[in-house]
């Protein structure tokens, strides 16, 4: 094609794009002129609780309360569900960043220090990916699944199976991008390993799994020998090699739930740092070494079976994410709860809580919103209730990267890692 021809195309986007944002504005502007005679309407009105702000943990609250039977109003003062978990298409986020970059942080859950110019071709392609606030994966075997089967909030949301697991290691001179084995063929095949660390690998997670056998029969140590016989009778494949001999790397008399993970490492395991590393927070899913010294190490041990368990039961790894962002996940239970009778008003910020004295004792009488509607409720609970004065000294830095190809492409070459990832 020549330049005219690209540029007469740009001009169509540009404009389509413009159409399509002042229709979104105008629809905006009709849904806060609904909300403003909605909050007006709640004036006097009474809940068994109100539950402030839309993040993951209200949400399931709110969810829980409405299924027993209580009367809920959820509200929060943003204009989309999720808070911290909330999740954007890219020029809402665009927009997000730059309302956060101009704000105090004060109350605010985050503050936006750089916004780098974006090439004009992704703008194009910007309703083809979603960008989450806080990215959360799911473990295929963990509690989380099981409560969304439970609680059938399994019906509103879908997941995808997590292809590849990478793990970035050593400092900023010798970083290293790790592509985690899931299962005992990517362990042999891996060429990040070697020969001696994909042996303590396998060593270590076979004491795992026999382990969990005994526990599981009652402390029986011949448990293990039975499994296999076990699974042939249901007709499935050896969970371990036939006849293999049953070793154990722990045979102290010292409880495992007095020995933290790191003790017990070193203890009884011949791990290299890189091995230990890529078990820790890959497998086990520790958040930093603080977690490594404290974490006993029978609690780390039930962390890397879980994750065992969860390898093939949905997909290759033993993850899964929400397939339009982990705002579904907060949606699906707001839907659960709106489904049982809960009322959600978006746009609506508390101003503060009512409160009556009996005696010593302040009993909390209701809300006061922003529209100057007062809701009389009986428990007021949620996030952004607190002083705004009260500002937290712990502070976690994010950075949001929107890269061309699929990450596992990228991380190949490692300079190209390093890149992105530092």
């Amino acid at each position: 094609r020549n330049c005219s021809e690209i540029a007469t195309e740009r001009k169509v986007n540009k404009i389509k794009k413009q159409t399509v944002a002042s229709s979104v504005y105008f629809l905006k502007y009709l849904i806060s002129v609904r909300i403003a005679k909605m909050a007006e309407g709640l004036d006097g009105e009474s809940f068994d609780v109100v539950v402030v702000g839309t993040g993951l943990t209200e949400s399931v609250l709110a969810a829980a309360l409405s299924l027993s039977g209580k009367t809920v109003l959820h509200l929060d003062k943003e204009e989309y569900y999720g808070q911290n978990e909330a999740t954007f298409t890219l020029d809402d986020f665009l927009v997000w960043a730059e309302k956060h970059k101009s704000e105090e942080i004060g109350d605010e859950e985050y503050k936006v220090t750089q916004v780098d110019e974006l090439n004009e071709d992704i703008s194009l392609h910007a309703r083809r990916f979603n960008i989450d606030l806080s990215a959360r994966l799911v473990l295929c075997r963990g509690k989380t699944v099981e409560a969304l089967i439970d609680s059938g909030v399994h019906r509103y949301v879908s997941f995808h199976s997590v292809d590849d697991a990478l793990a970035l290691y050593g400092n900023s001179s010798t970083q290293q991008v790790l592509r985690v084995p899931c299962s005992k063929a990517e362990v042999f095949k891996s060429k990040t390993l070697t020969m001696v660390e994909k042996r303590q690998l396998m060593k270590f997670l076979r004491f795992c799994m026999d382990r969990a056998t005994r526990l599981k029969a009652g402390g029986d140590k011949d448990a293990v020998l039975w499994r296999n016989e076990n699974g042939l009778d249901q007709g499935r494949s050896l969970p371990r090699p036939q006849n293999k001999e049953v070793k154990t790397l722990y045979d102290g008399e010292e409880s495992l739930d007095d020995l933290s993970f790191a003790e017990f490492v070193e203890k009884n395991c011949k791990m290299s740092p890189r091995l230990l590393s890529l078990l820790s927070y890959t497998i086990a899913l520790l958040r930093d070494e603080n977690e490594l010294e404290s974490e006993s190490a029978a609690n780390v041990m039930e962390k890397i079976q879980t994750y065992l368990n969860g390898l093939g039961r949905f997909g290759n790894t033993a993850f899964l994410y929400p397939l339009y962002g982990v705002a579904e996940l907060v949606q699906a239970f707001c839907r659960l709860s709106a489904v049982h009778g809960g009322l959600y008003v978006l746009r609506e910020k508390v101003d503060s809580v009512v409160t009556d004295t009996e005696g010593k004792e302040k009993i909390c009488k209701g809300v006061r919103l922003s529209s100057g509607s007062v809701v009389n409720a009986n428990w007021v609970v949620g996030n952004g209730l607190t002083d705004s004065t009260q500002v937290s000294e712990l502070k976690e830095c994010r950075l949001v990267c929107i890269v061309n190809a699929p990450l596992a492409t990228i991380c190949s070459e490692s300079d190209n890692a390093k890149s992105i990832l530092k």
